[in-house]
């Protein structure tokens, strides 16, 4: 589905991350988990064609709007967190087939603005019945994206491990920090679906920590991006 939008909210959400809100038609519909492509008409490539970028979808399918997370870059992302309430953008979507699967446990691994798809996923998972754990990595603690969200979030089946990555912020830190790899091994359990949304670096150091602890490839899902 291709509509035109426009930014109803422009949120600077940490130091590094925007909360873009688009507006979106009534009849738009996803599936938690899925992306759209973004681009404007007054940001354009050498050959002055308008420069289109994939983002995962983070609102909820019920939200009045289409909530975005974009991180601080170059590019696209840099001018959608310049842009002003008002601006004009053209979307193109729901695509994907990151979802859910059958199983009751869910391992939700995340980085950065990867946790943008776990949002709705999480919400889809507890309406569901399964056990939600997301450990959530961030490089210093205002990076913490919707953190008095999932710290507010009440359920029985859900937990929260946020880790941060900078050193210096340690001792200031209650909590996991380090490399995800280092300290997964107290939190894993052998039944658990796993998902990855994150830095590819990030992703590929997990994956290969998975499979010294033997963890069935089949149950491994992947969103990963360079």
């Amino acid at each position: 589905m291709r509509f035109d939008s426009k930014i109803v909210e422009n949120l600077k959400e940490s130091p590094r991350v925007h909360i873009i809100r688009l507006s979106k038609p009534a009849d738009f519909s996803f599936r938690p988990g899925q992306w759209v492509s973004v681009w404007c008409d007054d940001f354009v490539d050498e050959t002055n064609k308008p420069v289109h970028r994939a983002f995962s979808i983070a609102s909820y399918d019920d939200e009045p709007y289409l909530e975005l997370c974009i991180a601080r870059g170059t590019g696209l992302s840099a001018y959608l967190q310049d842009s002003p309430v008002g601006t004009v953008v053209h979307v193109d979507g729901p695509y994907g087939a990151f979802a859910l699967k059958e199983g009751k446990k869910c391992l939700f691994i995340a980085g950065g603005v990867g946790i943008s798809p776990f949002r709705p996923m999480i919400r889809q998972a507890l309406n569901e019945g399964k056990q939600v754990l997301l450990i959530y990595s961030i490089r210093i603690p205002a990076d913490y994206i919707y953190r008095k969200e999932f710290e507010a979030l009440d359920h029985k089946n859900f937990k929260v491990v946020p880790t941060i990555t900078v050193d210096h912020h340690y001792k200031t830190w209650e909590g996991e920090h380090g490399r995800i790899q280092s300290f997964l091994f107290r939190y894993y359990k052998k039944d658990f679906d796993v998902y990855l949304c994150g830095p590819l670096p990030m992703v590929e150091a997990v994956i290969e920590k998975l499979k010294e602890m033997k963890h069935p490839e089949s149950r491994i899902f992947l969103d990963k991006w360079s």
